[in-house]
């Protein structure tokens, strides 16, 4: 297994972050001059442990191209080299200079001094990372980047979900757009080919539903919170949905009459094997529906004529086709409504009408001979068609033998253990994903909800944000596995502002757990490299400024710079907030919110103005007394509160001798501040002097 690290990062040419380069490692530093690449020995400790081979933390305040930044790693690092981004990557013991620039220049022989456990070159052309084939199928076409992975922030939805994994194989991509479109990917990585689910929003529910409850199920995630025992699965309302639909199919008079047929055997609250029976029917509609469902079949290159022709067939191709369609459907009618007549009163009798239904599609396909107009690869007979249908009555079958007795017909509802939710969501999934009709998402659950000891449950925001996260942190892993077929697998891990719903409570214990997850045995042989951005400046303050990116907007002309601050880092780890906003987070304004500070600078101008002024505003309400005392009173900081009762009392008797403040101790002259910048950097200062520790009583 190669480890696999980025190094450093050069935005050579970029809409906004021209120059902007990055250093990440934790031994080196580069540094680009003038086409005049050099390296530096660094001496740093890093604070993680394998499998964490090096952590990075983008801070900045937004638009500063912090989410651009991991996106165009996450791009670049999947493509060939190009000559507007150099990137250093390093391979094991090799370092790789990857840019497509000619006249760059490189001490090579000073580098191997420097870091003689190295070798180092220069890459212009090809794919900067390894290329290597899907496990699963060892197809050359199915090769893929399998070393990056990429989790965006999930309000996001700017994300290009093209750099998601696509047909073609490509880098993880945990964008919401990205797993919508490639569904069936996100639910089974390792059979990506295989399957074939819809690209809706209804299956992105269950699937994401599926991953949440087993990821839960496993208990790895230590957070100290109440997790549900079960789940329940309702189908509330599926009778009445099902019988306002069947009104609306006018001109489809073969669903018509199928779903007519299943509303007749309907009696009292349905059961179970009537609502997956409602299920098989709608996708047996639809797998007899050639323009669409093998529309999928055609696209991908596996419509094969040539079969047609290799078995001697001297007619019109499309005119034989037309007639073996017609004698294939009316056989299918043919089956389903003798299906449809069968005993469904228990599970041994359904399961042998579901064994009787697969045998006659079996028959009816090598029959009509319709495999020789569509094939589902060169080497099989088989259409897609019976490969679906197998699956359906599989997953059917699954369902009763496991589940039925788990189904409460008085809540129409399944009422299942956390551990056993994900398998039959899974198999639900496999009946109801080839069900939607004119995109009508008919046939789902009203509910899937959790419950704690009969309860029903809910994650706060925070909860479900965090358990998304490694949830999916988990998914990819294991998909690289599965992919490399190996349990060794080298990473880089692209998280974007992963604490945007966390309380300050969880930002303060975000870090231990993130390094504590992986500890876990599951993750004993690999190793990522970890690059996230943030804007909480408690992440930050776990963190050596060695571990922390600093970037910074700057006005130069009429342009916008974007800086990456390096001669003097803040000194971030176990800082206190306040220093950690004023420095590390460039908060030139002050630390009071926009709308406090207004008011206070409203309410320091009215104080401060001659008596007689001060009264003529009084009475056009500018402020009354009760006004002034309450706004005082909530003032949080002791220090400004004390100020502003100076100036009040100041005010009240207005002494012409002496304006200044009575407490010696701190000398804010009050009758010095001209403009309300000077006056909010005089309070910040004094607060920053103090550390907001200050005691008035004492003083």
């Amino acid at each position: 297994m190669k480890t696999i690290e980025l190094l450093y990062i050069n935005f050579i040419k970029h809409p906004f972050l021209t120059g902007l380069e990055i250093n990440l490692s934790q031994e080196f530093s580069f540094k680009l001059e003038h086409d005049v690449l050099s390296l530096e020995k660094l001496e740093c400790v890093n604070l993680f442990k394998v499998p964490i081979i090096n952590f990075n933390l983008i801070v900045g305040e937004n638009g500063v191209g912090k989410t651009t930044i991991l996106n165009t790693i996450s791009d670049v690092l999947s493509s060939s080299v190009t000559k507007d981004i150099l990137l250093i990557v390093k391979k094991s013991d090799s370092i790789e200079i990857c840019c497509d620039i000619e006249t760059l220049k490189f001490d090579y022989e000073k580098a191997s001094k420097i870091a003689n456990a190295y070798k180092f070159s220069h890459k212009r052309t090809g794919f900067i990372l390894d290329i290597v084939s899907n496990a699963e199928t060892n197809e050359a076409s199915k090769q893929e980047i399998s070393n990056v992975i990429y989790m965006p922030n999930f309000i996001d939805d700017s994300i290009n979900e093209g750099s998601g994994r696509s047909i073609n194989g490509h880098k993880q991509n945990f964008s919401l757009e990205s797993i919508i479109g490639n569904l069936d990917g996100y639910l089974d990585y390792k059979n990506f080919i295989k399957n074939n689910i819809k690209s809706s929003l209804a299956n992105y529910k269950l699937i994401h539903k599926i991953h949440q409850i087993e990821f839960l199920a496993k208990g790895d995630l230590e957070l100290d919170i109440e997790t549900p025992d079960n789940v329940s699965v309702a189908f509330s309302g599926f009778y009445a949905n099902l019988n306002n639909a069947q009104k609306t199919y006018q001109n489809k008079q073969r669903l018509k009459e199928w779903i007519g047929q299943l509303l007749k055997t309907f009696k009292g609250k349905p059961n179970l094997i009537w609502i997956l029976n409602v299920h098989l029917i709608f996708s047996l509609y639809n797998c007899i529906n050639f323009p669409n469902f093998l529309k999928h079949i055609i696209n991908e290159g596996k419509y094969k004529p040539s079969k047609y022709l290799e078995r001697g067939k001297s007619g019109d191709f499309e005119t034989d086709r037309n007639d073996v369609e017609k004698e294939y459907q009316n056989g299918v009618e043919t089956i389903v409504k003798k299906y449809l007549q069968s005993d469904f009163s228990k599970v041994a009798s359904a399961k042998v009408a579901l064994k009787e239904l697969e045998d006659c599609f079996e028959n009816l396909i090598n029959k009509t001979g319709i495999a020789d107009f569509y094939s589902k690869n060169e080497d099989d007979d088989d259409i897609a068609i019976q490969v679906e249908i197998e699956a359906l009555t599989k997953a059917f079958v699954v369902i009763l033998e496991r589940f039925n007795s788990m189904y409460d017909s008085a809540s129409s509802s399944l009422n299942l253990k956390i551990e056993d939710a994900g398998e039959f969501m899974r198999q639900y999934l496999i009946m109801r994903k080839n069900t939607d009709y004119q995109n009508a998402f008919i046939l789902l659950p009203s509910s899937v909800k959790y419950y704690l000891e009969n309860e029903a449950f809910y994650f706060s925001s925070g909860q479900e944000s965090m358990i998304n996260l490694f949830t999916n942190i988990n998914l990819a892993i294991e998909n690289l596995k599965k992919v490399k077929d190996e349990n060794e697998v080298s990473m880089i891990l692209l998280i974007d502002e992963p604490d945007n719903a966390f309380h300050p409570i969880w930002q303060q214990r975000f870090i231990s757990i993130f390094n504590k997850y992986f500890d876990l045995k599951a993750f004993e042989g690999c190793r990522i490299h970890v690059i996230m951005t943030t804007h909480s400046p408690i992440i930050t303050g776990d963190l050596t400024s060695n571990h922390v990116i600093f970037l910074k907007k700057s006005i130069i002309g009429e342009k916008t710079k974007i800086q990456n601050i390096t001669d003097e880092k803040p000194k971030t780890f176990a800082q206190n907030i306040y220093n950690l906003y004023k420095e590390s987070f460039f908060m030139e304004d002050g630390l009071i919110g926009t709308f406090a500070d207004d008011i206070l600078i409203k309410l320091y101008h009215f104080l401060e103005k001659p008596l007689e002024s001060s009264a003529k505003s009084l009475s056009k309400r500018a402020f009354g007394p009760n006004e002034i005392q309450f706004l005082i009173d909530q003032i949080g900081e002791p220090l400004i509160k004390m100020k502003f009762e100076a100036i009040k009392h100041e005010w009240e008797k207005r002494a012409p001798k002496d304006k200044s403040d009575s407490s010696d101790s701190l000398h804010l002259k009050m009758d010095t501040i001209e403009n309300k910048d000077e006056f909010r950097n005089e309070l910040d200062e004094l607060v920053k002097k103090y550390g907001g520790t200050y005691d008035s009583d004492k003083s």
